[in-house]
């Protein structure tokens, strides 16, 4: 439902009065969830959220960078044996999608 995507954003460090956020919003009748949650929720109504469902645009092109990095940081971290061989799987960009492949008449 789309009124779940109405209200109030509120952005607090973690930790940072989390119990008092929690108990204002229970007396309120608010939802309370993370941003992650925030992202999911988005998904599931079919609604687009800014950077990440507008590759085209600099803050989505700087965002992909950005998870990218991450996830090439995590998988440094896997041990090589526990790493999937992306090139036997044919995942030619695991970590970043290459948009002027995707569109190709070769791809």
């Amino acid at each position: 439902k789309r009124e779940w995507m109405s209200g109030w954003d509120v952005l607090a460090p973690q930790g940072a009065g989390l119990f008092k956020l929690l108990i204002l919003a229970h007396r309120a009748g608010a939802r309370v969830l993370g941003f992650r949650d925030r992202r999911k929720l988005h998904s599931l109504l079919g609604a687009s959220e800014f950077p990440w469902d507008f590759p085209d645009t600099v803050a989505g092109r700087q965002e992909a960078i950005g998870v990218e990095r991450e996830a090439l940081e995590r998988e440094k971290k896997t041990p090589p044996a526990k790493r999937p061989n992306f090139g036997v799987l044919g995942v030619p960009f695991p970590f970043r999608p290459d948009w002027s492949v995707l569109g190709s008449r070769n791809s």
